[in-house]
């Protein structure tokens, strides 16, 4: 079950898209998922796409930076 959110999917990535390095980067962040973790909601915004992706957690609560880092095949 998803947990219930504050933020939109659309306000998620928008959020998300401030933390990126550039505009060619923040452009590519277009998927979002909510996630719960020690009863934290967190949103992973990242790139859609196989290989090494930028992913971007942003807090649920306020739309605070929670990590950004890359994921999957690098």
């Amino acid at each position: 079950p998803t947990p219930s959110a504050r933020l939109s999917p659309e306000e998620a990535i928008k959020a998300a898209r401030l933390h990126a390095a550039n505009k060619a980067e923040a452009d590519q962040l277009q998927w979002a998922s909510l996630t719960e973790r020690d009863g934290r909601k967190v949103w992973v915004v990242s790139e859609s796409g196989i290989g090494s992706l930028l992913a971007i957690e942003i807090d649920d609560e306020d739309g605070s930076l929670i990590r950004k880092d890359r994921i999957g095949i690098r």
